[in-house]
């Protein structure tokens, strides 16, 4: 195959967003992988039902023990029970008080109705590890659009990110400079984030910090943390000895 150099565009010089966006969402329709940016760090992103570019992706991640190599994207908290039918209450708190954003979370994935299990079967191994899966929403507006835009799950390999992710689109350039093929990039500049994601386990007790410090572990319990709220309506929550 011929070499082509990799194409970059730079998104705060681009006039029209939505002109990156089809060019983003084109590529992966055609199977390609992209550099995109995140509120926090860059990655590839690749489509998840797309078998030559979920192989491609994972060459550009190492294995982490007891995870899966690919991070599936989501658009929102709405759409986590999707993948995950049978998150925990604890899961969907921190689902929805987080996400948008740059956390993500290993879940149990063995529900038979989970979306992953629609995926093909050769790339199911690529998502899930000892029946459990990572979910992030990503928090950057470009890649939010992509995929709403795009008809179909998307997903993340995330070079080095559990100790120095690429923080500009050069460092993941450089990181991808042995891959043959022509590529895509994004180019946002420096997020204001620049940390390794917060990424989690949910377990039957709780949950446990794996790595990241985008959330600091109080913010995480503050989130874990279950507050009621008693709300008086009136007459009805007034003793009966104080009315008598």
């Amino acid at each position: 195959m011929e070499y082509m150099s990799p194409t970059v565009i730079n998104l705060k010089e681009s006039e029209d967003l939505r002109d990156v966006v089809h060019r983003v969402v084109q590529a992966l329709a055609e199977g390609n992988v992209v550099g995109v940016p995140t509120e926090s760090n860059y990655c590839i992103a690749a489509a998840g039902t797309h078998e030559t570019a979920v192989e491609r992706a994972c060459t550009f991640v190492d294995v982490m023990k007891h995870e899966p190599r690919l991070t599936i994207a989501i658009k929102s908290s709405d759409e986590a029970s999707d993948w995950a039918p049978a998150m925990t209450p604890l899961a969907l708190r921190f689902a929805r008080q987080c996400w948008p954003g740059p956390l993500a979370m290993v879940l149990q994935d063995n529900h038979p109705d989970g979306l992953v299990h629609q995926l093909p079967a050769s790339i199911q191994p690529h998502v899930l590890c000892d029946d459990r899966i990572r979910l992030r929403a990503p928090g950057h507006r470009m890649l939010q659009d992509c995929m709403r835009l795009f008809a179909g799950p998307v997903v993340l390999a995330e070079p080095d990110g559990g100790t120095k992710p690429p923080k500009t689109v050069a460092d993941l350039m450089k990181r991808c400079e042995q891959n043959e093929k022509s590529m895509l990039f994004i180019d946002d500049g420096m997020q204001s984030i620049q940390e390794p994601v917060s990424t989690i386990e949910i377990q039957n007790t709780g949950f446990r910090v794996i790595r990241g410090n985008t959330f600091s572990k109080e913010e995480l319990q503050d989130v874990a943390r279950l507050t009621v709220l008693f709300v008086c309506t009136g007459n009805t929550c007034r003793s009966p000895m104080a009315e008598a």
